[in-house]
């Protein structure tokens, strides 16, 4: 994330802008089926109608905001 203020004594603005990474992802634990019995939702597990995958992602996340004081 970089940002950037400008203003002066009443006004102020700013930006931050970045550049978000996900290199790595996994879930463990469980959850209940449609008969109430417990279903694995651990990453690897196969056979999961829940299954959660590893993934490698980018996003990117901007944000402003102003101040007055």
């Amino acid at each position: 994330m970089i940002g950037y203020e400008v203003g002066n004594g009443k006004l102020h603005a700013n930006i931050n802008a970045g550049v978000i990474i996900n290199a790595y992802s996994w879930q463990k634990g469980d959850v209940l089926d449609t008969a109430f019995r417990p279903v694995s939702i651990t990453t690897g597990k196969s056979n999961s109608p829940y299954q959660f995958k590893t993934n490698i992602g980018v996003g990117f996340m901007v944000g402003t905001s102003f101040i007055i004081s």
